[in-house]
């Protein structure tokens, strides 16, 4: 008898345990991972379903958004089932999630180690590589993948945007079609085509800057072209007329003409790494008194986080052979995407001419909407005999997906100058 209700317990707790996990399958299926997750740990409890329970309890975690459990959960689901790869792939992913990239990359290859042609590991490698700013080398890793699996929709979509992070745009644009001849809704497919309709190889940028006051009649014309060869590499030339006009009527009653400025500039830069990156830059500004100026600059910046980033640089200026001025600047910018932006600039210049200077800059710039935003910003110039005060601000406004207007002022507050610009962007 005692043998018989033995065999009834354990056959009552077996169906128990099977009707737990089953149950805990149907709310992870529905998307009910909350449910799923209490149920899986009652399962984890038994033996038939233990495996199971404890890799699927760990990505109900992951979908809850606890990475850090779910990755001890994987932990524990690996210890249980050390020869199923699902489970490092998808320790793996969690490693994404959390960004933990290198952790992320080191399991994929352990899956790989094991079954080098795993295909959710390599296609996880590749993902890893472009994240960590290794666009090459993730591209490489794509087409391989794509060699093999052709028709696979998530390798089409991995290349695509790495093929837009190498501004190889005219061969991701056919792969996010590809994708939506097959799927018409595909979400990362339609967000692929929405970001090369805003992503250009080429900037032009045309503008006229004229005094509003009628004694200096300073006015200028600047045409500026940017040319993005790469993830990594851009190159690009800007042209200035800048005419100064005429001086106010002397003392003696004669007028002095002021100097008419014609500058040529051609700069490169390049990003070296993620987050460090440099530009060089040389101009030569013709003068009307033949007093020629070349300038050279270099700037180095790097990024802190997705929010921080800094920069120092420093503008040298020749005549004649002879070092004039040496301006070195510094500053620091802090960017909530899509919302606003501030920076502070500090400048040290040394000039024969007008001796040392300091002076420091604030910008504040503020996003509308999608199509608009505004900049304020003052500048505080302290120099041996000098100090001028400097408000500026300027607003943006895209009418097409291509073309942007705008319009700047500038008002010195010591010399009561201002100036107003009016300007136009294009992106081809």
């Amino acid at each position: 008898m005692n043998g018989l209700i033995l065999v009834f317990s354990l056959m009552v707790a077996f169906v128990t345990e099977a009707c737990q996990f089953e149950k805990a399958m149907d709310r992870f299926k529905a998307g009910d991972y909350v449910t799923a997750s209490a149920l899986f740990v009652i399962c984890e409890a038994g033996e038939e379903y233990q495996k199971e329970s404890a890799f699927f309890h760990a990505i109900s975690l992951r979908h809850l958004g606890q990475t850090s459990q779910a990755i001890e959960q994987f932990e524990r689901a690996r210890v249980l089932d050390p020869a199923n790869l699902n489970v490092l792939n998808e320790q793996a992913v969690t490693y994404e999630q959390s960004q933990q990239l290198l952790k992320a990359q080191q399991a994929y290859g352990e899956v790989l180690a094991v079954e080098p042609h795993n295909f959710a590991a390599q296609l996880g490698v590749a993902r890893m590589l472009h994240w960590r700013g290794k666009i090459v080398e993730s591209i490489k890793r794509y087409q391989a993948l794509q060699a093999r699996e052709p028709d696979k929709i998530p390798v089409k979509l991995g290349l695509g945007f790495a093929l837009v992070a190498n501004y190889a745009l005219v061969e991701a644009r056919q792969l996010f079609d590809s994708v939506l001849l097959e799927a018409s809704d595909n979400s990362s497919a339609l967000s692929g085509i929405d970001m090369l309709n805003k992503i250009t190889k080429n900037q032009l940028q045309l503008k006229h800057q004229f005094n509003t006051g009628d004694s200096t009649q300073i006015k200028s014309t600047s045409l500026y072209y940017k040319h993005q060869k790469n993830h990594k590499s851009s190159w690009g030339a800007s042209y200035l007329y800048n005419d100064l006009g005429i001086n106010p009527i002397l003392e003696n009653g004669i007028r002095e003409n002021r100097t008419v400025n014609k500058e040529l500039a051609l700069f490169t830069a390049y990003q070296f790494t993620p987050k460090f990156n440099g530009m060089l830059k040389i101009a030569n500004r013709f003068r009307s008194d033949n007093k020629d100026i070349i300038k050279s600059q270099y700037e180095l910046g790097y990024r802190f986080n997705n929010s921080l980033s800094g920069h120092f640089g420093q503008v040298n200026e020749w005549s004649s052979g002879n070092l004039l001025n040496i301006l070195t600047f510094t500053g620091v910018e802090y960017v909530k995407p899509d919302n606003f932006s501030l920076s502070a600039q500090v400048y040290y210049s040394s000039d024969d001419e007008f001796g040392d200077s300091q002076s420091l800059s604030l910008k504040y710039k503020k996003y509308f909407s999608k199509k608009s935003w505004g900049q304020v910003g003052v500048s505080q110039r302290f120099a041996t005999n000098q100090k001028a005060t400097t408000v500026f601000g300027k607003y943006s406004w895209r009418f097409n997906k291509n073309t942007s207007v705008f319009i700047d002022a500038v008002a010195n507050l010591e010399e009561h100058q201002s100036s107003v610009g009016l300007g136009i962007n294009h992106a081809f």
